[in-house]
């Protein structure tokens, strides 16, 4: 994984605070899951679902005041998720691993995790409420104005 990382920072295929999510997320990897210090060749598909099973589990704390339990999001486990794939998929392309053996390949063979956090519940603006946040954004002179029309122009 860290020689895909170290290759894409070299041929500067990602911005560098792309990156450095990528190698956050890599940590993650390293750290949840435990066949990771295994040589690709050798982790076994059950093992790694293991592993990707464990995730939605595990309790980490934000640093703050309060420490505020959480669990992984369900787009964070999808981050941990593609960027495993990714790192078969290039291990299969600088021939460390073969086609075969990668259980990618297969479909349903890797399961996604599913988070176990609660999923927020998000109300769009009725149609009014847009053209009260209209009015009231042409009021105002905000550097995201134009965006936020855009946006509230592309659900309306």
């Amino acid at each position: 994984m860290n020689d895909m990382l170290d290759e894409i920072e070299i041929d500067k295929d990602l911005k560098d605070n792309s990156l450095n999510r990528e190698r956050d997320t890599a940590k993650i990897i390293e750290e949840f899951i435990t066949c990771s210090k295994k040589q690709i060749k050798n982790i076994k598909a059950d093992e790694l679902n293991d592993d990707l099973r464990k995730l939605p589990n595990v309790k980490k704390f934000v640093q703050s005041k309060n420490k505020e339990e959480y669990r992984f999001s369900q787009s964070y486990l999808n981050k941990i998720y593609s960027l495993i794939r990714r790192t078969y998929n290039y291990a299969v392309v600088k021939e460390k691993l073969l086609k075969d053996l990668n259980p990618f390949e297969i479909e349903g063979k890797i399961k996604k995790p599913k988070a176990n956090k609660n999923t927020k519940v998000v109300k769009s603006f009725s149609r009014n409420e847009c053209v009260k946040f209209l009015e009231e954004l042409n009021k105002c002179d905000h550097k995201f104005a134009d965006i936020l029309r855009i946006q509230l122009f592309r659900t309306v």
